[in-house]
């Protein structure tokens, strides 16, 4: 399969103005780099699919409400879009996803949003084609 990288930060918990970034240095405010993966199935790598995962923004302030949206998008072996597929989502880190599962749409997108947590750290997700 074909993974698209994103970033996530989680900046520092609630009260605080500014967001964290994800550049490297001596702070306390960590940055979050999920490592997002995305596995096809058997029957999906038969099939030459890929995925490819996106987020709308690179940062979110811990205060347990802020949100991102995360989208996996199918393709078959010719680049078009594959509607009515499985995207099982996984996450670890201090944060929520909305919806742990999600068809693809006609335009081959499956989405789910990320809510953050209250504490500042490290953030993991990934996608999994169930076709």
């Amino acid at each position: 399969g074909e993974v698209t990288n994103a970033d996530i930060t989680i900046g520092a918990g609630s009260g605080q103005s500014s967001m964290a970034t994800s550049s490297p240095s001596a702070s306390a405010s960590p940055s979050a780099t999920p490592s997002v993966s995305a596995t096809p199935t058997t029957s999906a790598l038969a099939n030459k699919l890929s995925l490819a995962l996106a987020l709308n923004k690179n940062s979110l302030q811990a205060d347990g409400a802020d949100k991102a949206t995360l989208q996996a998008t199918v393709k078959d072996k010719d680049g078009k879009a594959v509607p009515n597929s499985k995207v099982v989502f996984g996450l670890t880190g201090n944060a929520v996803l909305g919806a742990l599962s999600a068809m693809t749409n006609a335009s081959g997108v499956a989405s789910t949003t990320i809510t953050a947590g209250t504490q500042a750290g490290n953030v993991s997700v990934s996608a999994n084609l169930d076709t």
